[in-house]
């Protein structure tokens, strides 16, 4: 007899309860484990701790904004391949430019869409697509 599939694994790093439980609800829906982490300043520590399958990343957090946890994840060998989808209020091109230099491929606007919410976390998380960009043409 073979073992079930190990349910992937989202961290959910968001400091808006509200977000986080409705983020929380959608996955757990959609067959999703999760966790949250709703300061910066501890994002690094608990997700090089709790290895998730996939990231939500707010960019406006307290102790340390998204794009200071992003820096943490590069720099961790464990974290670095751990893929990452933003979802902020803070859409404009200037912001996606800067996500787009860490390699993010996702990126949501709040408010988002749950149907695109989960078509994106599914693409995220497969195995077989890419995971994080490296440099300009680089994926891993």
């Amino acid at each position: 007899m073979s073992e079930p599939k190990k349910s992937l694994c989202v961290a959910i790093v968001e400091d808006d309860p509200y977000i986080s439980d409705l983020l929380t609800i959608r996955l757990r829906m959609a067959g999703y484990d999760s966790f949250v982490v709703d300061n910066g300043l501890l994002a690094p520590s608990v997700i090089a701790d709790r290895m998730p399958d996939g990231i939500f990343l707010d960019l406006g957090l307290p102790g340390q904004d998204g794009f200071a946890v992003l820096k943490s994840l590069d720099t961790n060998e464990l974290t670095r391949a751990i893929p990452v989808m933003i979802i902020t209020a803070h859409g404009d091109r200037q912001e996606k430019t800067r996500a787009e230099a860490h390699g993010i491929v996702h990126f949501l606007v709040k408010p988002f869409n749950d149907q695109e919410l989960l078509a994106r976390t599914s693409i995220m998380l497969n195995e077989d697509g890419p995971r994080r960009l490296i440099g300009p043409v680089t994926y891993i």
